[in-house]
C-alpha cells in the first residue's frame, strides 16, 4: 500500500519540504550535543557527516508518509485497510519513506532487522513499484537516514520535554541501536 500511495501521490500539486530531515538534523544536533554522552555525541557527529556525504539526490521523490510505524496503519484481519497520522507528510524520496516502514515492521525486540521480514517487504513494495539500481543502492543509507531521524526526534524529546504536551517520551536507544547495526561491516 506504501507504493500505491507513492504512485498515487505523483501529480499531487503542493509541495512541502520533510521538516525532519538534513537542516533539522543539523540544527537538532546543535541543540544535543552538549547533553549527549561521549560516544552518543561522536556517533551523531559522524553519521550527519556520513548523510552529508550520502544525499538522496537525483532518486524519484513525491509524497511520502514519513512516519509509516505499525501503530499508524490500519488492519482489516490481514489486509492493510489505510494509514492514519499524516502530520509528518511532505516532499521526499520514496527510499526514506520505504527505510522509514522497513525500520520499523521488521525490528525485532532486539533492535535488529529480521532480513525474511525486510525482504517481504521491500518485495512487496517493488510488486507494485519496482526499484531502480540506484534506489536499490542507496536503500541502506536510508535505513540510516531513517534512524537519525527517529533517534533524534527521542532525544530531544527526552531531554527537551515539551511543557503541556501529551507527548509519550519513547525510548531513543531502540533507532541508536539499529543505527549502529547498519553500520557494522
Amino acid at each position: 500500500m506504501l507504493a500505491k500511495m507513492h504512485l498515487a501521490g505523483r501529480d499531487f500539486p503542493l509541495h512541502m519540504e520533510n521538516p525532519r530531515h538534513v537542516a533539522w538534523w543539523h540544527e537538532a544536533a546543535d541543540k544535543l550535543l552538549p547533553v549527549l554522552n561521549q560516544e552518543d555525541a561522536e556517533l551523531l557527529r559522524d553519521e550527519i557527516a556520513y548523510l552529508d556525504n550520502h544525499p538522496d539526490t537525483g532518486l524519484p521523490r513525491g509524497i511520502i508518509h514519513a512516519d509509516l510505524f505499525k501503530d499508524n496503519v490500519l488492519l482489516n484481519g490481514d489486509n492493510v485497510a489505510g494509514f492514519i497520522d499524516f502530520y509528518y507528510a511532505c516532499d521526499g524520496n520514496f527510499m526514506y519513506d520505504l527505510a522509514i516502514a522497513v525500520n520499523d515492521w521488521a525490528r525485532t525486540a532486539d533492535n535488529h532487522l529480521d532480513s525474511s521480514l525486510e525482504d517481504a517487504f521491500v518485495r512487496g513494495y517493488e510488486s507494485i513499484r519496482p526499484l531502480s539500481d540506484a534506489e536499490r543502492a542507496y536503500f541502506p543509507t536510508a535505513q540510516r537516514a531513517g534512524c537519525i531521524r527517529f533517534w533524534v526526534s527521542r532525544l530531544l524529546d527526552f531531554h527537551f520535554p515539551q511543557e503541556g504536551e501529551m507527548t509519550f517520551i519513547k525510548d531513543p536507544n531502540v533507532f541508536r541501536d539499529l543505527l549502529l547495526t547498519f553500520r557494522r561491516p
